[in-house]
């Protein structure tokens, strides 16, 4: 067995003489290092005018269940992930007859992994569902070059991740109408990155968030059949006696969550304060009836601050309702940041 230490060492080797043949193929121009640093400054200058915009409730979901019940409780943007798990039953047909009578928009949402013969398909599956669809969620950056030609309106996913105000900018230049931030920044560099970049940004303030995709089936390393794989019963275990739950998709991937459910309602006046455009909820992992009942809440509240009321404690006493007494939350990296 070759040791993990000398893995990487190989790993390093095969990127630095990549860096070579690339270099070759298409040499870089030189420029000095006060040239470059007059660039960045420039580029990191806040744009004259950024528009404050109204917050809307966007809701990941996966069922056509779970569709419903979203739009009768208030969300302004369903975002699609047909196939993304085996509990997946979705088709935007069927989604848009729910959707289009509240005017209620979809995005259809990519995922951050495609193989070549995967893009493909996608792409098609986009474009034999054009007329009922409101926008694209790219996960990936193939998905973001192809869009264009559909000429639908592409918002960025959070694993693009999405740190400052330079790749912000960039993103919205190259056509972006909405951006969701990276999960890992905190509300302060979100208020800067608002204050600076005159786009749509959303943040994710509730729900499993996926921390891990990998190729590896953690179902059939276990020896057990796919028919196990909707069963939801898995889950990664560490030192710390933290379960990070397992679920599998259809092209057998394992899609890995955090051990605790991301939950921002006590603080979503300073999400939207700190100039969040959208306030996004990820449901797809719950059952429809509690869809609904966490949509709801977010929604009141959001409204609520809307009309400059900030007292939200009615909304907190429904919302501890949804949730068992041993529930346990995380507010994530908004108030934590990545050291």
């Amino acid at each position: 067995m070759v040791p993990l230490g000398r893995l990487n060492e190989l790993r390093r080797e095969l990127i630095d003489a990549l860096d070579v043949v690339r270099l070759k193929a298409q040499p870089r121009t030189k420029v000095s290092v006060g040239k470059a640093r007059q660039r960045l400054l420039e580029d990191m200058v806040p744009e004259r005018s950024v528009a404050r915009r109204k917050p809307v409730i966007s809701v990941d979901i996966s069922t056509v269940k779970q569709a419903a019940k979203a739009v009768e409780n208030g969300a302004d943007w369903l975002y699609v992930k047909p196939g993304f798990t085996r509990q997946a039953r979705a088709s935007i047909e069927e989604i848009s007859k729910i959707a289009a009578p509240q005017k209620v928009r979809v995005a259809l949402a990519s995922g951050n992994i495609l193989h070549q013969a995967e893009l493909v398909a996608f792409m098609e599956y986009a474009r034999s569902n054009q007329e009922m669809l409101d926008a694209l969620l790219v996960d990936n950056f193939g998905v973001a070059q192809e869009a264009e030609a559909l000429g639908l309106p592409v918002f960025m996913d959070y694993h693009i991740n999405n740190f400052n105000t330079l790749s912000t900018r960039l993103f919205r230049d190259d056509g972006a109408s909405r951006i969701c931030l990276s999960a890992e920044l905190a509300l302060e560099q979100i208020r800067d990155i608002a204050g600076a970049v005159d786009v749509e940004l959303e943040a994710i303030v509730h729900g499993w968030l996926e921390v891990m995709t990998s190729e590896h089936c953690v179902v059939s390393a276990g020896k057990e059949s796919c028919a196990a794989c909707e069963s939801r019963m898995f889950y990664i275990e560490d030192n710390k006696n933290f379960r990070f739950p397992v679920e599998q998709d259809t092209r057998c991937r394992s899609h890995i969550y955090n051990s605790r459910e991301l939950y921002l309602l006590p603080n979503i006046k300073e999400i939207i304060d700190a100039g969040v455009t959208s306030v996004r909820l990820v449901l797809d992992r719950y059952e429809p009836q509690i869809v609904g009942g966490i949509t709801s809440v977010y929604k009141e509240a959001v409204d609520l601050i809307r009309h400059d009321v900030d007292d939200i404690s009615e909304v907190m006493r429904r919302a501890e309702q949804l949730f068992p007494r041993d529930f346990e939350s995380t507010t994530g990296h908004y108030f934590r940041p990545v050291q």
